[in-house]
């Protein structure tokens, strides 16, 4: 068995069960292989061809050589129409998950996006495209929390709100273990900016505060019971 972090075991708990996938972004090959090892077809995408050998070189290390296919693609360009059902997405920034997806989808119906930043672009740009947000999921590694979503290609828009697309719709409503930590340092990363702003009266500064107001207000119970 492959051993993967937290983060990318939280990636892999929301690929559905019997699709085929491709992984975009595959760096080291790591959830290619553990998709691999759960008997799917799998493409491992990369747009750099340095990852993508060292990626060849950790799956023959792993005895999976001719299980995964790999391809150099920026983005989903190397998928062909109706290759795959599922494209995982993982460790990048919302906006280029976003410009991803923008570039075309190729028929996948489902997309695994795990973004690092820039969580409300993505979300934005999920609700305004066709995209439902079928579940969402925190984790925790080391010191650093984690989100990663399953959305469903199914055309017509998702209205959201402006909290529902910073913290995310899912979390607000289910409020999992770790929902009020996560929450909290989100506000710190806010506060942190407030701090080094100062108080010079800047558009930034007035988004700041708005952001570690609401996020102390979900933190705090703002939809149901607190935490």
């Amino acid at each position: 068995m492959i051993s993967l972090s937290p983060r990318l075991e939280m990636v892999l708990s929301l690929v559905p069960e019997r699709v085929g996938c491709c992984d975009v972004g595959t760096d080291h090959g790591y959830i290619a292989a553990a998709l691999a090892h759960q008997g799917r077809k799998v493409i491992a995408l990369d747009v750099n061809r340095g990852p993508l050998e060292q990626a060849r070189r950790n799956l023959e290390r792993m005895g999976l050589e001719g299980r995964v296919e790999t391809r150099l693609s920026s983005g989903l360009e190397a998928v062909e129409p109706g290759e795959v059902d599922c494209a995982v997405i993982a460790g990048m920034g919302g906006e280029l998950i976003a410009e991803i997806l923008e570039k075309g989808i190729k028929d996948i119906r489902f997309f695994v996006l795990q973004p690092q930043s820039k969580f409300y672009e993505l979300r934005d740009y999920l609700s305004k495209n066709g995209f439902c947000i079928l579940k969402e999921v925190l984790c925790r590694e080391e010191q650093r929390y984690y989100v990663a979503l399953l959305a469903e290609a199914r055309g017509g828009n998702l209205p959201l709100s402006e909290a529902e697309k910073h913290i995310g719709p899912l979390l607000l409503r289910d409020r999992p273990p770790l929902f009020c930590e996560y929450l909290a340092s989100r506000r710190r990363e806010a506060e942190k900016i407030l701090e080094k702003i100062g108080e010079a009266e800047t558009p930034r500064r007035e988004e700041c505060a708005a952001l570690a107001e609401m996020f102390r207000k979900y933190e705090q119970g703002g939809l149901s019971h607190g935490c």
